[in-house]
């Protein structure tokens, strides 16, 4: 399967946070470790990360960072396409009701089921 390039980077920084977020003491990370560690251009991160937080997935404190403020098993994979996506698809699509089918699909896989392996098969 291939995901966009901002899928791909969303997952991978919510990947760092959640691991990161506990090892240090102020559970903040910030935009610049994540785009080293993780080898992402620093603005398109800066921006995801900012999507991330208007949906109150990670919150940022300036000067500081980010923390993942949502537990990963409460965030689906679904919340977060959507999140990744969210360009506007007016109009009629003939694959609404896949479209739809898959959502549903998508929202019962979370990220703490993806990150540790656990998907059910």
């Amino acid at each position: 399967m291939k995901f966009s390039r901002t899928l791909d980077y969303t997952l991978r920084s919510i990947n760092y946070l959640s691991k990161r977020s506990f090892e240090n003491n102020s559970g903040f990370v910030t935009v610049e470790e994540i785009a080293r560690n993780e080898n992402l251009p620093f603005c398109y991160l800066s921006k995801i990360l900012k999507r991330l937080s208007e949906n109150e997935i990670v919150t940022s404190l300036r000067g500081h960072g980010f923390v993942l403020i949502k537990p990963l098993d409460k965030i689906t994979l679904g919340e977060i396409v959507y999140i990744t996506n969210r360009n506007g698809n007016g109009g009629k699509n003939p694959f609404n009701g896949f479209k739809e089918r898959i959502d549903k699909f998508l929202n019962q896989i979370t990220l703490d089921e993806i990150i540790n392996g656990n998907v059910n098969k």
